[in-house]
């Protein structure tokens, strides 16, 4: 039970980990657009909340990422090799 708790809580951090990464590359890249441009505080709270969104996926889709390359796995859908 303390082991499988364990590995939940690690997987969680990680997915944690990569999405407060792409949380910050996210907003970064909106703060560089925002100060060219000079948008109003409607479309800064928009863009707070696409962050989120979008560093939450980013999170996940970079942890199940990183999970295929250590495990070394092929998906069979883009395996090129005959």
């Amino acid at each position: 039970m303390i082991g499988s708790v364990a590995r939940i809580s690690k997987k969680l951090g990680m997915i944690a980990a990569f999405s407060l990464a792409g949380f910050v590359s996210v907003k970064i890249a909106f703060a560089v657009v925002c100060w060219g441009i000079g948008h109003d505080s409607f479309e800064a709270i928009a863009g707070m909340v696409a962050s989120i969104g979008l560093g939450g996926w980013i999170g996940i889709e970079a942890y199940l990422s990183f999970t295929s390359w250590r495990s070394n796995r092929k998906v069979s859908e883009f395996d090129t090799s005959r």
